[in-house]
């Protein structure tokens, strides 16, 4: 069964799920496709907009007691997706932002055009602080687009790394779908989650990104990538 680092599925936090019944729905779609556990991860954007963390607990709370009544074999977990901003070093020194369900690492994201020096210092900034980073969908920053970039700031910052599933399975122009499956072929990816929202293209398939990587990089690293990095995400190792 597959564990979800990256998902969008409690209600009225984000753009993710819109009302509770989109997140039933969402965590039936979940199950459906092989998932069993799940560390939510909501917006946080640093200084920019308020995260309402009670709201999101409550509601985490409503979602876990309603898995449990209809007999959903499904565990939820807290954690949350950092927009890095100007404000981002001071909320983690600060403990006001989430890490991903009590482990030492922060899932966070960067604006698409955001440069190499940036991320470079965000890594930095979140080590310092006692975390390890993980960057929330490395496929999509223009300024990691070249292979030595990733593997530098893992080396320096040990940093970890995920990608989208939708990104594993859709189809691709021929130097983006190279790049990808270089991604993974050298080893590069240490996660792949579902980053599932209300939207067509982000709704759960875990499993037919399984059966793509199993093809291309072989079982054991797929299950890695899949669900074995995550458990021991869990375990805090």
């Amino acid at each position: 069964m597959f564990c979800d680092i990256h998902s969008h599925v409690i209600w009225g936090i984000d753009d993710g799920a819109r009302s509770f019944d989109v997140t039933k729905a969402l965590i039936r779609e979940c199950v459906d496709d092989g998932i069993d556990t799940i560390i939510t991860s909501p917006h946080v954007t640093p200084g920019k907009a308020e995260f309402k963390d009670d709201v999101y607990l409550e509601h985490l709370e409503q979602t876990r007691e309603w898995i449990e009544s209809e007999g959903i074999g499904l565990k939820l977990y807290t954690g949350a997706e950092i927009l890095y901003t100007s404000q981002t070093e001071r909320f983690i020194q600060e403990r006001r932002v989430r890490d991903m369900a009590g482990s030492p690492c922060m899932l966070v994201e960067f604006m698409p055009d955001n440069s190499l020096h940036r991320i470079t210092e965000a890594m930095r900034q979140i080590g310092n602080a006692g975390y390890t980073p993980i960057i929330a969908h490395v496929e999509r920053y223009d300024c990691l687009n070249k292979i030595d970039r990733i593997l530098e700031l893992k080396d320096e910052f040990n940093c970890l790394i995920q990608v989208n599933a939708h990104t594993v399975t859709r189809r691709q122009g021929f130097f983006r779908r190279r790049f990808i499956e270089k991604l993974f072929k050298e080893g590069v990816v240490d996660f792949v989650a579902t980053d599932t929202h209300d939207m067509p293209d982000r709704h759960p398939n875990m499993t037919q990104a399984y059966a793509t990587l199993k093809e291309l990089v072989g079982q054991e690293y797929a299950d890695e990538l899949m669900f074995e990095n995550q458990r021991r995400l869990l375990l805090g190792e």
